[in-house]
């Protein structure tokens, strides 16, 4: 699923065409499952990106891959699962490499349970409100019942405010 506004007169500009990547094919015990997601990385590399949200970071690898491949200013990973936000922070919060001048930025988790209405929202998510470049999940948004009141978060999060 990719989601994007209509605007597209500059495609280069941050906050110009925010984005929701949803990853999930069914296929499982795939490592990191980097070949699926280099595919849909490189789809998102024309770009500059302020903020990207990884919904459903489990223990950030992939996170961490966004971090190294997309140029962006802060890279936020959200689950829901404390212990997966733990390992996240303890073995995936640096960058690795300089590829976009982002040398050694630390890539913030938060714990959140997406399937909550806005108002529960921790403080920090609610400060991204219409602030949000990119969303990306990868086998996360199907565990998340009420899809209708998700798209009105990821609304919420988006910069322009609306999913077209």
């Amino acid at each position: 699923m990719t989601t994007k506004t209509a605007s597209d007169d500059k495609p280069n500009s941050v906050y110009n065409r925010p984005v929701v990547i949803n990853i999930c094919n069914g296929m499982t015990n795939i490592p990191v499952t980097h070949n699926i997601s280099n595919d849909s990385i490189n789809q998102l590399k024309n770009r500059s990106y302020d903020i990207i949200v990884d919904i459903g970071c489990g223990d950030g690898s992939l996170t961490k891959l966004l971090a190294n491949q997309l140029a962006h200013n802060q890279l936020i990973g959200i689950d829901c699962v404390t212990d997966m936000i733990s390992y996240a922070r303890k073995h995936n919060s640096l960058m690795i490499d300089d590829k976009h001048d982002n040398n050694n930025r630390i890539i913030e988790y938060v714990v959140q349970d997406m399937s909550v209405d806005w108002p529960a929202m921790c403080p920090r998510i609610r400060q991204l409100e219409s602030r949000v470049d990119l969303i990306f999940s990868n086998y996360a948004l199907q565990y998340i019942p009420d899809k209708q009141k998700l798209m009105q978060i990821f609304d919420r999060l988006l910069a322009t405010g609306a999913i077209n």
